[in-house]
């Protein structure tokens, strides 16, 4: 009798065990997934922004050189058990400044396969070293898993000329150069407003 009793248990636990294995992948959360684009989608620049007059503190101005910018989008990018699809997008821009040696990119994209598929990621680089960061935004978690910056979301932030709503501060630690970006800051809607050098200087959208 025992001999049975065990081997009903080990076939039973076996069972479920199978039952575990072919679990399908849960559905997707559709509704938090549009939350997520929308909310993503709004960090897109604004088709109005162009080129734009940067000062600093001594009043010496350059231009922030608007590139071109890239924007695409798939439909049924993933698909779950449930039969379910979503689709993905990305947003690209890409900056260079007038006088400073400095490019800025930005990358902005949407993809439901990975809970950190919403994201802002920025790279910032100066010509003349070479030197290079880059930091990652994650709007699911509104967090950064970087180990080289910060990014700080600011509700508000006023510059020389403008108050914005909506601002990521990213703040890198280590650069190579003086002259390579020590931080920027990209609003909602309007893109980079604002960059800070390793040397001090700053530079504001007027």
């Amino acid at each position: 009798m025992k001999p049975l009793q065990l081997t009903n248990k080990l076939a039973m636990a076996t069972l479920v065990l199978l039952a575990c294995s072919c679990d399908p992948d849960p559905c997707l959360d559709l509704y938090a997934l549009d939350q997520l684009t929308a909310e993503t989608q709004e960090w897109f620049l604004d088709e109005s922004v162009g080129n734009q007059i940067l000062t600093d503190k001594n009043g010496i101005s350059q231009t922030l050189i608007l590139g071109q910018t890239y924007a695409n989008s798939h439909d049924n990018s993933v698909e779950d058990a449930c039969g379910n699809t979503y689709g993905s997008f990305d947003f690209s821009i890409h900056y260079h400044t007038s006088i400073s040696p400095l490019t800025f990119m930005v990358d902005i994209r949407g993809d439901a396969i990975t809970e950190n598929g919403f994201y802002l990621k920025i790279d910032t680089r100066n010509l003349q070293t070479g030197d290079h960061n880059v930091a990652t935004y994650y709007f699911a978690t509104r967090s950064s898993q970087d180990n080289n910056a910060t990014i700080t979301y600011l509700d508000n932030f006023q510059t020389l000329a403008w108050e914005y709503q909506d601002v990521l501060q990213i703040t890198f630690h280590h650069s190579s150069s003086v002259n390579s970006v020590k931080s920027v800051y990209y609003a909602k809607s309007y893109g980079i407003i604002k960059f800070s050098q390793e040397n001090g200087n700053e530079f504001e959208v007027m």
